[in-house]
């Protein structure tokens, strides 16, 4: 449990969700000196969202950077307070930076009582450590979650975006996501973006929508159905390329080329639906090919697909010589 009174201990956190559930507004309700590390900077914005604003004098917590830290700036606005003073709360964002002139004063000085000074470190906990052996204060440190944690991260960061998801689309997320912060969020942001009901949204649509935007799929599926080949595997072979995404990728164009070969699923359109832009585009596309010419490229991708899953030199070479037979 968070501790109310200033001490001289760094309370160390496993896991963001474990902090969370012991400090559910981020800071406690003391004022004074707080030094906290926190593995990832998006994760800590997540947690400074909680602390309630009428915590601090006006409502406010001035962010300033550790570059901005002087002794002087120290001095005047933590020792020089007078009765005309307010006390202002500040937020020392990548406190790692903080000059050793300014480490030696707060290691010599005392913080006020009765102001939130808060110094957030997101390289090491060290200097945390340091000053809490020195001064009496507020200490903690919220450290990554373990790889065989990945599943719980995901859902703690589901739960602070406000993205619900099903069993089954977190274990997709999971295995076809870099088990990343950034990749995470990014994906939840766009399935909040793209779904009015996330929960209920099954995996085909959400994996749709993430590998349109990381691979981009559609332009890729576009470029081939107008017959630009060559650009289309020039585009491919300057990617990056991943056994993972391209494994999908080819197992989306061949879906994609069936619609092509078969556009009996837009016969909704008859009932007065109108048509998205994707539909138009096969409607459209879908003209300058044969019947046999769709069939040979989708067993293409089959073949491609097979060596995505095996050698990927070998599947390097194949995608070379295709690029190399559009001229």
């Amino acid at each position: 449990m968070w501790c109310s009174m200033p001490s001289n201990t760094v309370s160390s956190w496993k896991s963001p969700w474990e902090f969370k559930r012991s400090n559910p507004f981020f800071l406690g309700p003391e004022a004074g000196l707080h030094a906290y590390y926190c593995f990832d900077p998006y994760v800590e914005r997540l947690l400074l969202n909680k602390i309630p604003k009428d915590q601090f004098e006006g409502n406010v917590l001035h962010r300033i950077h550790s570059s901005e830290i002087t002794r002087d700036w120290l001095e005047s606005k933590l020792l020089t307070l007078d009765l005309f003073a307010t006390n202002d709360s500040y937020l020392v964002i990548q406190a790692d930076g903080l000059s050793s002139d300014a480490k030696e004063w707060l290691l010599e000085n005392e913080v006020p009582k009765d102001l939130y000074f808060i110094l957030s470190f997101g390289k090491n906990a060290k200097f945390v450590t340091e000053l809490s052996k020195k001064q009496a204060g507020h200490y903690f440190s919220i450290q990554a979650p373990p790889f065989w944690k990945m599943s719980d991260y995901l859902q703690f960061l589901c739960d602070e975006l406000a993205v619900p998801l099903s069993y089954q689309a977190l274990n997709w997320l999971l295995e076809s996501v870099p088990n990343e912060t950034a990749d995470f969020v990014n994906a939840l942001k766009l399935i909040k973006l793209n779904f009015s009901s996330p929960a209920n949204t099954s995996i085909e649509e959400i994996s749709r929508v993430i590998l349109a935007a990381r691979f981009d799929s559609f332009k890729l599926a576009s470029l081939y159905a107008r017959k630009e080949k060559q650009a289309f595997y020039r585009e491919l072979l300057a990617g990056e390329l991943v056994p993972t995404e391209l494994i999908k990728f080819f197992g989306f164009m061949q879906g994609h080329l069936f619609k092509m070969l078969d556009t009996s699923y837009l016969n909704y359109m008859k009932k007065g639906k109108r048509p998205s832009s994707y539909d138009k585009e096969i409607l459209v596309h879908t003209k300058k090919w044969t019947g046999e010419e769709l069939k040979k490229s989708m067993r293409h991708f089959s073949q491609l697909q097979i060596l995505a899953k095996g050698n990927k030199d070998q599947l390097a070479d194949e995608l070379r010589l295709a690029y190399f037979n559009c001229f």
